[in-house]
């Protein structure tokens, strides 16, 4: 009996109407209720009609109240798993390239060696220009392509009597330059250390 109740609370409209569509159909069959509700026959006639939509409606919303109650809801482990084609957002980090790029000048207004350089990407293509210190103007390396790897570009720069090797990594807000030099006479090879900051646009 509770379980029947539970039933009909679960859809108390749909159930009110069937009710009155039941009542109405008993008015035109019996004609009369008690002999307190004595219609006419076209009263009968009316009372039937009424009777059957109200029965029809209240069966097709008692269904569908049915329906949607027997859907389970998919838990949130279930709504995971329903989307496996949906890509996991991260928080965006800018890439080691991205970093790179830019004008960049020596730490050191004094430096004997690389004064500035300019980083540009295009796509995975990354290129670095160059320029050293020589009077009265800075000497032009030129731009050379440069290797990515492990955060760090690498470039070969070959200056004709010197062979030197760059390393560029990103330190905080600054640019760290590791520059080995080989040269093609009887000097000594060189190893050197710079710092780089973002030059004013």
């Amino acid at each position: 009996m509770s379980d029947l109740f539970t039933h009909l609370v679960d859809a108390p409209l749909a159930n009110i109407l069937i009710l009155a569509g039941l009542a109405f159909l008993a008015i035109a069959v019996l004609g009369k209720i008690s002999g307190k509700v004595e219609p006419s026959t076209s009263g009968r006639v009316m009372a039937g009609v009424l009777g059957l939509g109200l029965l029809a409606y209240g069966i097709i919303a008692h269904s569908a109240a049915d329906a949607a109650h027997a859907q389970p809801k998919p838990s949130s482990g279930q709504q995971a798993a329903d989307a496996p084609n949906q890509p996991v957002r991260t928080p965006s980090q800018p890439s080691s390239n991205t970093m790179l790029t830019g004008s960049w000048k020596n730490d050191n207004p004094q430096t004997h060696g690389v004064t500035r350089l300019e980083i540009q990407q295009e796509g995975e293509a990354v290129t670095v220009h160059a320029w050293g210190a020589c009077s009265p103007h800075d000497c032009d390396w030129g731009a050379q392509p440069a290797a990515i790897s492990a955060g760090s570009a690498t470039i070969a720069w070959d200056r004709g009597f010197v062979l030197r090797k760059m390393t560029l990594t990103p330190d905080g807000q600054r640019l760290r330059m590791s520059l080995d030099s080989v040269y093609r006479d009887n000097r000594a090879p060189r190893q050197g250390k710079e710092y780089f900051v973002k030059a004013a646009e």
